[in-house]
């Protein structure tokens, strides 16, 4: 047994339980500072700050400051998370997006926001969560809305994994077929799938081949 991290207070600060480990690496965020208004962001605390452990060295290393980012997923070199930005003037919702960082230089990239093509419309008020990482694509969840696509990062581009889309489910104020990632493997994402069937949905899941 090892305690890698604690908090005291956590009206101060409190560890997130969503945390990755690969290999030799494990992975977590931290929140701190209870958020005051005006809010920094639409969240409890004003920060989270992602910390990594490598098993072989014994070492603790502070991945970002003064930012927010959760839920961290590890492949090799390469970790994904959701990241709440600081709120715009005119922003009265949360909104989150989904990052990748080179684990080498500590630089992240933005993959997807509101304003990425996978979106019939600018989403910005959606919170993008649970992304997953493999050896080369992203996948993540739309709460408020559907999603049929994953990123392939080492391309630079995103890929629809699902294309039966005729007979799916569409709400009224979403109109795009409800698709709904749920995990990611090596060569198999895992989808449910909303149909229209006798004037009723019908919800199949299904595992899709990636390319």
């Amino acid at each position: 047994k090892k305690i890698l991290d604690r908090t005291d207070d956590v009206t101060e600060e409190q560890i997130y339980s969503y945390c990755s480990i690969y290999d030799n690496t494990i992975a977590w965020s931290k929140f701190r500072q209870l958020n005051d208004y005006p809010y920094k962001r639409f969240t409890q605390y004003a920060y989270s700050d992602l910390y990594i452990y490598n098993l072989n060295t014994d070492e603790i290393d502070q991945l970002t400051y003064d930012d927010f980012f959760v839920e961290p997923a590890i492949y090799k070199n390469k970790l994904v998370a959701v990241r709440a930005p600081e709120n715009r003037e005119d922003q009265d919702v949360f909104n989150s997006e989904i990052v990748l960082f080179d684990l080498k230089t500590k630089k992240f990239q933005t993959i997807v926001d509101e304003n990425s093509p996978v979106y019939l419309k600018r989403e910005p008020t959606m919170y993008r969560t649970r992304p997953i990482i493999n050896k080369n694509y992203i996948s993540w969840q739309n709460t408020s809305g559907p999603n049929r696509y994953i990123y392939d990062y080492k391309k630079n581009r995103f890929l629809e994994i699902y294309e039966n889309l005729e007979d799916c489910y569409r709400a009224p104020h979403i109109k795009d077929a409800r698709i709904i990632t749920l995990n990611m493997f090596d060569e198999y994402v895992l989808i449910n799938a909303y149909h229209w069937v006798e004037e009723d949905i019908d919800v199949k899941s299904e595992l899709v081949k990636l390319p």
